[in-house]
């Protein structure tokens, strides 16, 4: 059976990486989340793609903020001066920034699983630090995307039990090296489409698939259409498929 990720939270029908989002894949069924990790000026670990705000949030008054302003120079109180679901709609005025800790409670609570990107390989140490033991003090099933392996290395040093999500170069000696580090390993290859157009990693093919699932569970990324969708099970057999929330459980 395919396990399905919802990219963001169901980004289809809400502003993605927020509450609301969350909430609406709990109710949807899907069993795994993926979100972006970042952080405020004052250490609070937060949920946001970009290292600036200005894509997603707007001011008291709906309006695009006039200035850049970078998530890691101002405080979380700050940043919550902010409307994070207007721009999507107006139905989602009021969503603020989600923490990842509230995020890590509400993934316990419904039995989700979470997919943290691999943001966290550029944060400062002592960030990364307060990352590894909120996952460890959690009770949440929390898994961590790595693009390299001394990242992929320190996790392991810090939680030897948490699932990697590797997403980097794929050759058979790296997929060894990797399946002899960790035995809750996924390997992450995109499916190309518009979404993908951007990567570097080479696309999802049946050949580079069979060789992945030698090693490790495979999951193709990002799935934004049913036709797509029917296609990647049939040709590839993923054990996960990320979707935008377009494909639903």
């Amino acid at each position: 059976m395919v396990i399905l990720e919802a990219h963001m939270g169901v980004a289809t029908e809400c502003p993605g990486n927020t509450y609301a989002a969350f909430e609406r894949a709990a109710e949807q069924g899907y069993p795994m989340i993926e979100l972006d990790p970042n952080y405020t000026k004052d250490g609070k670990l937060v949920v946001l793609h970009d290292n600036t705000i200005n894509r997603t949030a707007r001011d008291e008054f709906g309006g695009e903020l006039a200035e850049p302003v970078n998530i890691h120079e101002i405080t979380y109180e700050e940043a919550c001066r902010y409307d994070y679901g207007i721009r999507f709609s107006p139905q989602y005025k009021g969503e603020t920034l989600p923490l990842l800790q509230k995020v890590f409670d509400f993934a316990e609570e419904k039995g989700i699983e979470l997919k943290i990107d691999n943001k966290f390989e550029q944060f400062p140490d002592e960030i990364k630090d307060k990352l590894f033991e909120m996952i460890q003090e959690s009770k949440a099933q929390i898994g961590l995307t790595c693009g390299k392996m001394e990242s992929i290395r320190k996790v392991m040093e810090k939680n030897p039990d948490i699932p990697i999500h590797y997403d980097g170069p794929v050759e058979e000696d790296i997929l060894k090296e990797l399946a002899s580090i960790t035995k809750k390993l996924t390997v992450w290859i995109p499916f190309q489409c518009k979404r993908t157009s951007w990567v570097t990693v080479p696309f999802a093919s049946k050949e580079l698939c069979e060789l992945i699932k030698k090693y490790a569970a495979l999951g193709v990324w990002i799935i934004t259409n049913e036709e797509d969708y029917i296609a990647v099970c049939q040709e590839f057999s993923p054990d996960y498929v990320e979707t935008d929330g377009a494909i639903k459980p």
